[in-house]
């Protein structure tokens, strides 16, 4: 299935992360928030200062790094058609993280 969908101007990105087959998005806040929702993702470090973390979470298996401004196209073709599942050997519980948000999201409405 080659269906995508590109969004702007989202109202709940937490329902999103969690919806959504593939992520693609940056090394700032962005990439904890995927981490945290667990969709497999695609990172492009925007800022030289986010380098060293996605290199970080992408050693640990948490995500698919694509480089720092720049990538290489067979790599993303190849990390669109085969995305990783995150690990999730971290001592965390992301998902007890994303219920309570859901909780409070829902209380606020």
């Amino acid at each position: 299935d080659n269906e995508h969908r590109i969004l702007c101007n989202i109202q709940n990105m937490l329902q999103e992360y969690l919806a959504c087959d593939l992520a693609i998005g940056s090394g700032g806040l962005t990439v904890a928030e995927l981490i945290a929702t667990q969709p497999p993702c695609l990172i492009l470090a925007t800022y030289r200062h986010q380098v060293h973390r996605c290199e970080f979470y992408a050693k640990h298996g948490l995500i698919s790094y694509l480089g720092y401004r720049s990538f290489n196209e067979e790599q993303l073709i190849s990390f669109i058609k085969n995305p990783k599942v995150p690990t999730s050997h971290f001592h965390f519980q992301p998902m007890a993280i994303v219920e309570a948000l859901q909780i409070l999201v829902s209380l606020q409405q």
